[in-house]
């Protein structure tokens, strides 16, 4: 018998296939979609828009969900700066009605936010640490932590960092940019001072799991350093087989970007390492499935 039927919003993402793969495993999982498919065998996909609320709320009142991980975003921090309306119905409104609804039926959620709300300029910030978003991606994730903590929502806040792993579904990576990159045989700049807090998408979803399980209401989930796209190349280079003179040593502050590029939002993780929180290095997970393959 299946410990509990869970609900993952944005099942077709990134995140939300390495989540959903993990669920399966003793746990009966339906995503939500509004596009694509995940495609993932072993669960239950359902077709619907988050903005929708009356259309969510039939299938809360139909399944009765004892979890909700709501992954599902307008993440594309380019897409969201020249579109901010519809980055606000996906980031702001759909989380609002998602966390309105879990608290309706009772189900207990987790809200994946980022490190985005930050503005980059100490780095390895705590969870109370003051936010101060520079792109309208992050500007709308701080939003909805807001209205769900003054509106006295349930739903827990986890704000993860940047992630990479393998890609199964439509949905890509970091790693997978970087990669079709090397393939234009051409040499890469890569910014030395732009600092994240990465980890591999797989541990990550271990995260949430765990924190799912716990009392606390809002942590930071990440890897346990940070890295500069510059080191992180560098690594990938040394994983995949890629000659490192093709990866050149750049500075985010070059140049000016239409979307604002915070420089250093690694995440302290102290909060959840103190509740039990352990994590592995991203580049060992890479490099141990690269060896399996």
């Amino acid at each position: 018998m299946k410990e509990n039927k869970i609900l993952i919003t944005g099942i077709s993402g990134f995140l939300g296939w390495y989540l959903a793969d993990q669920l399966k495993i003793r746990n009966e999982v339906i995503g939500i979609y509004n596009t694509n498919e995940s495609g993932q065998s072993g669960i239950r996909e359902i077709e619907c828009d988050i903005v929708d609320i009356k259309a969510l709320d039939v299938i809360f009142r139909k399944e009765k969900f004892d979890q909700c991980f709501h992954l599902a975003a307008q993440s594309k921090t380019a897409y969201c700066q020249t579109n901010p309306k519809k980055s606000y119905n996906v980031n702001v409104c759909g989380t609002k009605n998602i966390a309105s609804l879990c608290d309706k039926y009772k189900v207990r959620s987790v809200f994946t936010s980022t490190d985005q709300v930050f503005d980059g300029e100490k780095g390895n910030y705590k969870e109370l640490d003051k936010k101060k978003p520079l792109n309208i991606y992050g500007k709308h994730k701080s939003e909805a932590e807001e209205i769900i903590i003054n509106s006295g929502f349930s739903m827990k806040i986890a704000r993860l960092p940047l992630l990479v792993g393998p890609q199964h579904n439509k949905s890509s990576s970091f790693l997978q940019d970087f990669l079709n990159s090397t393939k234009l045989d051409k040499p890469m700049g890569m910014f030395a001072d732009e600092y994240r807090s990465i980890a591999y998408a797989g541990h990550i979803a271990e995260g949430l799991e765990w924190f799912m399980s716990n009392d606390l209401r809002l942590l930071h989930i990440a890897g346990s350093r940070s890295y500069s796209r510059y080191e992180i190349a560098l690594r990938f280079g040394e994983i995949y087989n890629i000659d490192k003179t093709k990866i050149l040593m750049d500075y985010q502050s070059n140049y000016n970007f239409e979307t604002p590029r915070p420089k250093d939002v690694s995440l302290n993780i102290d909060l959840a390492r103190k509740y039990g929180y352990k994590i592995s290095s991203c580049f060992d997970a890479l490099e141990s499935l690269t060896k399996s393959i």
